[in-house]
């Protein structure tokens, strides 16, 4: 079996995302949306993990073949992506995994903790628009002996980001659009992102 893996703080979840995961499913059987407890990169969150969470499992809930894993959640510390894939690849029958991730995310990819472990136990999956990036583009960033390890994932990004949805939210404007009905309702009956 084949597994995307989609991390984030997903504070909150929007349809950019889901969009990315469902773009995924041409190539992978599955998509876990690994929701991180303490990004290493992030500042600290306004919401919990137990809220991310729950709004993840609201987004998802009409697509069998999106699940979560809660490992990072379960973990204590700062989130490093290498502890993650140490974690879920020393299982036996352990799936064949990807990690999906932007072309900004690519660019700055040597910067990740122990970058080439990581790549040891993962192929990824770049989600780019096709005329944007190639596979020579990718030899540059990586270097040759590690872009074949890399697709390319062929998806136009959609202008979400959770850092508008949560201004937005502050300045009284509409989320309407950018997420699904059930995880607006959930934002606004617990209060978030409001201060």
């Amino acid at each position: 079996m084949k597994v995307a893996l989609l991390g984030g703080s997903f504070n909150p979840i929007h349809y950019a995302h889901l969009a990315l995961a469902q773009a995924a499913l041409e190539i992978v059987d599955k998509v876990e949306f690994l929701p991180a407890k303490a990004p290493w990169q992030k500042p600290t969150m306004s919401t919990t993990p137990q809220q991310r969470l729950d709004m993840i499992k609201l987004a998802i809930a009409d697509e069998p073949r999106f699940a979560i894993n809660t490992c990072e959640l379960e973990r204590a510390g700062k989130t490093y992506t290498i502890d993650t894939l140490r974690d879920l690849c020393s299982a036996n029958d352990a799936p064949e995994y990807y990690w999906i991730m932007g072309l900004d995310q690519l660019k700055n990819f040597k910067s990740w903790y122990n970058w080439q472990e990581i790549l040891s136990y993962v192929k990824l999956l770049i989600a780019s628009r096709q005329e944007t990036l190639t596979h020579r583009i990718i030899e540059h960033i990586l270097g040759s002996e590690y872009a074949h390890l890399c697709t390319i994932l062929p998806f136009s990004l959609l202008p979400i980001s959770s850092t508008d949805i949560r201004e937005r939210i502050k300045n009284d404007a509409s989320i309407a659009q950018l997420l699904p009905a059930s995880v607006e309702h959930y934002i606004y009956q617990h209060h978030l992102y409001k201060t």
